[in-house]
């Protein structure tokens, strides 16, 4: 269960950091 955790919460992570940081690129480029 603690696995299944950390994996998730760190799939999860990378996720949203890759989220965001798409969407900062993108509001770069669109200015």
């Amino acid at each position: 269960d603690e696995v299944m955790k950390l994996t998730f919460s760190k799939t999860s992570g990378t996720a949203v950091a890759s989220t965001s940081t798409g969407t900062i690129t993108f509001i770069i480029k669109a200015k």
